[in-house]
């Protein structure tokens, strides 16, 4: 039997909804239960299920590269669109290649070994703070400043503007957004985004007559010798700034509220340190930081009974892959002894996220610190989602500290 055309019979996912913004799971669920395909908006499909998300994560029929002369694509918020046209994540080979070589070495392994220091005295002040005051906001007290400091120090960007980055962080997130924005949201987004290629533009210049260790040489050194456009090298700047806060604030505030919801596994962290690095994977899957990897159908792609026709758009639905009951046992529980955990928060492919190495190790020397010097880890008022259809991110989450 031939598969089926895709129809307006398939489930839908309003990614907008306010109930899904709040708690996509259970939509996710029911997506999941009624096949491998629902549709997103006329022309754009996603896909629900951990077998089909992991495997389309690799394959070169779902291409990153949106094509600049489709009107659907041209006439989406021009902030969002310019930065589409550059960044390394919605191109491909051998444009990603060229752009991901000089990016990929600031967060190497080697380089993340020797930040671990750093992250964990950046870890201990933040802490110390919080412990001293009795109380303190995951987010805004600890998540933000750490992970905007450490991807600061790897870009090269100086310290005084760490603190306006971190301001206008919520702005940041927006110009990557895949879907329209609502006008003041729209200017918001695009002022900050001006404010930080600004930056970037001046740092670039500076390191012309005074090179570093830093990514702004390294993309530098690629855009004098016409390996990249100046214009590429600060997009793509921008972009690694972004990336290398959003999904690591993300990670760790979503971790903690884990922990607060899942006291039991707190206690065994508490029990044994030694789980941290299970743990930060746990989190990572129990709320994924990105919520949606997107690319365009280059040639029919058959998912069950359904074929998604060539160019049409493909959202691979990674919180929902990693609820996905056919490989994970209890998806709606953390577990932080979870081993394999074939989580694909990360990505996959030659577009894995090429900062995981860096989020983790912050995750795991914030997670260790929590489990060693808290004995009081408990909420102090009501959470506050960041209603982001792309990301599962908090605006606050307060607790109440204390050490031993």
């Amino acid at each position: 039997m031939s598969p089926q055309r895709i129809t307006t019979l398939l489930p839908s996912l309003r990614p907008l909804d306010p109930a899904v913004l709040e708690d996509p799971y259970p939509t996710y669920r029911q997506l999941r239960d009624a096949g491998p395909v629902c549709r997103v908006s006329p022309a754009a499909y996603g896909v629900t299920r951990h077998a089909e998300v992991a495997a389309l994560l690799k394959d070169p029929r779902v291409s990153h590269k949106f094509p600049e002369s489709d009107p659907r694509f041209a006439a989406q918020d021009p902030v969002a669109f310019e930065l589409a046209r550059r960044i390394m994540s919605t191109r491909e080979a051998p444009d990603h290649t060229r752009i991901r070589k000089l990016v990929a070495p600031a967060f190497g392994p080697r380089q993340v070994a020797r930040l671990r220091a750093d992250i964990a005295g950046q870890v201990e002040r933040l802490f110390a703070a919080g412990i001293e005051r009795g109380r303190m906001d995951i987010v805004n007290d600890l998540a933000l400043p750490l992970a905007v400091g450490t991807v600061c120090g790897v870009v090269g960007l100086p310290d005084q503007v760490r603190d306006e980055i971190a301001g206008r962080a919520a702005d940041l997130s927006r110009a990557f957004t895949p879907f329209a924005m609502p006008e003041r949201t729209r200017g918001a987004a695009a002022s900050a985004l001006a404010w930080l290629r600004s930056i970037i533009a001046e740092e670039l210049a500076q390191r012309r007559y005074a090179p570093r260790d830093d990514l702004l040489t390294n993309v530098l050194g690629g855009a004098e010798d016409e390996r990249l456009s100046l214009e590429e090298a600060i997009d793509n700047v921008v972009f690694v700034c972004f990336t290398g806060y959003e999904t690591t604030v993300n990670m760790i505030s979503n971790g903690c509220a884990a922990l607060l919801r899942f006291p039991d596994q707190l206690a065994l962290l508490r029990e044994d340190p030694a789980l941290v690095p299970t743990a930060v994977e746990e989190f990572l899957r129990y709320e994924a930081p990105s919520q949606y990897g997107a690319g365009i159908a280059q040639e029919p792609i058959t998912l069950g009974p359904s074929t998604i026709k060539p160019g049409r758009v493909v959202f691979l639905l990674l919180g929902s892959a990693n609820h996905d009951e056919r490989v994970f046992r209890h998806p709606d529980r953390v577990d932080v002894t979870r081993s394999p955990n074939p989580h694909v928060s990360f990505g996959g492919g030659p577009h894995r996220c090429v900062g995981a190495a860096l989020g983790r190790a912050e995750g795991e020397v914030v997670f260790d610190a929590l489990a060693r010097r808290l004995i009081r880890f408990e909420p102090d008022g009501a959470p506050v989602r960041a209603p982001n259809a792309s990301m599962r991110a908090y605006a606050e989450l307060p607790v109440a500290i204390g050490a031993a």
